[in-house]
């Protein structure tokens, strides 16, 4: 993928202040960097598995797919494989501690929450969808969902999506997402909202 670096600072600016990435990150130091490498190989994770769509200079980006295309084995394996970005970059104590709080996230945060609802069907999974803030508000959003949604009707396949900003909800119901669930935590400072649109 040309310009990797730039989607993954576009990628990190836009969830600088999702809370679900700021426990993550809570007490490591370079956080904000490793975060920014943890972007990095994300994209390049999915990118490799063609799931990867940009727009402009570096302006937008979305990531998703549907289920039937690609296997947990095969997202796992490009994800391993990209995984050194962040590996080679991160102290050991700096992983311990990141680990750590992916397992207190990981308590509200079930990346296959639609499977109760849905069994087995095939869904598409709407990952990151995310804007430089200079195009919010001109319909550029738009431009990336409808896409995303007019596939997956013509499938007749539902889209579901993990948020963890309330005022995403709204944003999402606009496009005709309901929200499922809401799941939170005694422990932790945010609530994971699972939506879907059918």
């Amino acid at each position: 993928m040309d310009s990797l670096d730039v989607f993954a600072k576009l990628m990190a600016e836009g969830f600088k202040e999702d809370p679900g990435v700021i426990t993550q990150f809570e007490g490591i130091e370079r956080g904000s960097e490793l975060f920014e490498l943890h972007c990095k190989y994300e994209i390049d994770a999915f990118d490799r598995l063609g799931c990867v769509t940009t727009y402009g200079n570096g302006k937008g980006l979305t990531i998703g797919y549907f289920t039937k295309d690609l296997s947990i084995d095969k997202l796992y394996h490009s994800l391993q494989d990209s995984a050194h970005y962040l590996m080679e970059n991160a102290s050991t104590d700096e992983l311990v501690a990141l680990q750590e709080n992916v397992v207190k996230v990981a308590e509200i945060v079930k990346p296959d929450w639609y499977m109760k609802y849905l069994e087995n069907e095939n869904v598409y999974v709407l990952q990151v969808i995310v804007l430089h803030e200079s195009l919010r508000g001109t319909g550029v959003f738009r431009k990336l969902i409808t896409p995303i949604l007019s596939s997956a009707e013509k499938q007749n396949v539902p889209v579901v999506l993990q948020t963890h900003s309330r005022e995403h909800v709204t944003k999402y119901e606009h496009f005709g997402f309901k929200l499922i669930e809401e799941v939170v935590s005694d422990k932790l400072n945010f609530s994971c909202y699972n939506m879907m649109k059918q």
